[in-house]
């Protein structure tokens, strides 16, 4: 249900923009409130799936484990990633898996809500739609959890960019709720102390040259250094899995459009921007690196340490200075339309 209300109202909202009966820039923080609100309960209500959604079903019996157990503190901070094994424990109050996943949906729905607001205060419902409905994020507020809500600490992180002490508390807190948030957050720290877009475009394209020659040299690598901190990176390449695995030029062709784009917008039409500057070549680094491990099983869990900024690069410009674009109305429409039309083709297909 979620997939079909996000995009009909995608779809009504940007044909209001392109006719000119919406306003690019107007005071929607009421609406994007009430839809933020709504998506949260809708990923926090869906069905646990007691035995056949095995992601669910795991975080609900890790859930559990704090309300039935006394887990001490130290048992908590002795594990890796403590900060989500704390929130887990504070929370156990709640008794039942399906309150918590509504309370970790809220936090996560709104954190983005909190991004909108911070990067758009005059549009945050268009962007908030680009956010909401990019493709995966249903997924990881419903499957991959623990991901998806240390990606939205991260986003908040990216706001406050020009003040490197709050950006690293909150990549401090996505990083401890997720160690693969590291990927995300090493490359914005580049990005930040060493921001050269034209270097990057060339790394990310050589990063798909060696992909394609030796691809499985690099997840085999990468797998060998994972295990020595992480077990769980085994699934890379012993996991049997129904995924479509390999070197996904479909997956690519995805991932190199707000790369296109956002060279168009910095070099072609001439936006000047820190922030946007800072983030495209966030976006291409963490990208590069899925690319590298592209044929790993479940790889589409690393694109989208890259992904979850999508909607931020292809529309924060619009947004941000919409006079400076000719034909901004047309730009804004088939930009959250095309967001939302490819996640809702990916849910049907």
């Amino acid at each position: 249900m979620l997939a079909h209300v996000t995009f009909f109202i995608a779809l009504v909202y940007s044909l209001q923009i392109r006719s000119g009966s919406a306003a690019i820039r107007s005071n929607t923080k009421g609406e994007a409130f009430i839809f933020a609100v709504f998506v949260a309960f809708m990923l926090g209500l869906y069905d646990i799936g007691y035995g056949y959604s095995a992601d669910r079903e795991r975080y609900a019996y890790s859930f559990l484990r704090y309300v039935n157990y006394d887990v001490s503190w130290e048992e908590i901070l002795a594990e890796s990633e403590w900060m989500f094994q704390g929130y887990q424990k504070v929370t156990s109050f709640l008794g039942e898996p399906q309150y918590w996943f509504v309370l970790t949906a809220l936090i996560y729905v709104f954190n983005n809500y909190i991004v909108a607001k911070r990067l758009a205060p005059k549009s945050i419902f268009l962007l908030l739609l680009a956010m909401l409905g990019a493709f995966c994020f249903r997924g990881y507020g419903v499957n991959t959890i623990r991901a998806g809500l240390a990606l939205s600490f991260v986003l908040v992180g990216l706001t406050y960019y020009r003040n490197i002490w709050k950006v690293l508390v909150f990549f401090f807190i996505a990083y401890h709720i997720h160690h693969s948030t590291a990927i995300p957050i090493a490359a914005f720290l580049v990005a930040r102390y060493y921001n050269r877009p034209k270097f990057f475009y060339y790394f990310w394209f050589l990063c798909i040259v060696l992909s394609a020659a030796m691809g499985g040299f690099f997840t085999g690598l990468f797998s060998s250094w994972g295990n020595e901190f992480d077990s769980r990176t085994s699934y890379l390449t012993t996991v049997e899995t129904h995924y479509n695995v390999g070197f996904r030029i479909d997956f690519v062709l995805y991932s190199c459009l707000p790369i296109i784009i956002g060279y168009i917008y910095q070099n072609r039409l001439y936006y000047k921007n820190e922030f946007y500057s800072l983030i495209h070549s966030t976006y291409i680094i963490a990208n590069a690196f899925w690319v590298l491990v592209i044929r790993a099983n479940f790889s589409d869990r690393f694109a989208y340490l890259s992904w979850f900024m999508y909607a931020l690069v292809m529309m924060y410009p619009l947004l941000e200075n919409p006079e400076h674009f000719k034909n901004v109305r047309d730009k804004v429409f088939w930009t959250l339309l095309g967001i939302n039309l490819f996640t809702y083709f990916m849910f049907w297909r």
